[in-house]
This record gives structure tokens, sequence and C-alpha cells, in this order.
């Protein structure tokens, strides 16, 4: 690279996790058991943030683990 001229770009890392107080750890309920049985019997959730127009918003969508 040096003797063709070429140099790489450094990226700055822009994400940071967040380093503040962690809440307490919920117990595991389902056990790695992921299949349900019937409908409305096992809801999972996950919440994701981004940033839209300099304003944090959040999602958190629920999934029934019957059908996905």
């Amino acid at each position: 690279m040096r003797q063709s001229g070429l140099r790489s770009l450094l990226r700055i890392k822009k994400y940071r996790a967040y380093k503040g107080d962690t809440g307490t750890v919920a117990p595991n309920a389902l056990q790695r058991h992921f299949k349900s049985e019937r409908t409305g019997q096992k809801w999972t959730t996950d919440v994701t943030a981004f940033k839209v127009k300099d304003q944090k918003l959040y999602i958190s969508p629920i999934i029934d683990l019957f059908n996905g």
C-alpha cells in the first residue's frame, strides 16, 4: 500500500455502550423452551433504540412464541 500511495481510512467508533446503573436481572422463566403449544401462552419482547432527527425513539414489538 505504501508503494502505491494508498492509505486506509480510520473511522471513529460512534456507539458507546451505556455504562450507568444496571437494573435487576429478570428470572429465566422460559429456560430456553421457546416453543408454545397454544397461542397467548408465551410472549417475548425486545427494546430497540434508534435516532431520528436528533431524537431517541424506542420500539418494543411483542412476539407470540406459538407462531412468531
